[in-house]
């Protein structure tokens, strides 16, 4: 009955908490991306996996490249990349929605 009757009915109700719980966690941890990765160097995924090196996160990269060498270029290709990270995310879990409301 559960299985069958409940969980498709309430599918749409889960799959919106999930959204905005991930939501939140990234909302509540916005300062954890600012102090966590303060570095000034974007890494490559080869120099990321060696133990001791510290690679900035992309928003602490787009404020260093804006306001401090003032490279907007940069800045403009990393705040792309985050939109782009951003409109995967809601269009996969709109598509998970959808394909969960069948």
């Amino acid at each position: 009955m559960v299985r069958t009757v409940v969980l498709p009915c309430a599918m749409d109700g889960i799959v919106t908490g999930i959204i905005l719980s991930i939501g939140r966690i990234v909302g509540e941890s916005a300062a954890l991306l600012y102090t966590a990765g303060l570095a000034n160097v974007i890494l490559n995924p080869l120099q990321s996996i060696k133990p001791g090196n510290a690679g900035a996160t992309l928003t602490v990269s787009l404020y260093i490249y804006a306001k401090e060498r003032g490279e907007f270029g940069v800045a403009f290709a990393i705040a792309v990349i985050l939109l782009l990270i951003t409109f995967t995310i809601n269009i996969a879990a709109k598509l998970l929605a959808h394909k969960l409301k069948r």
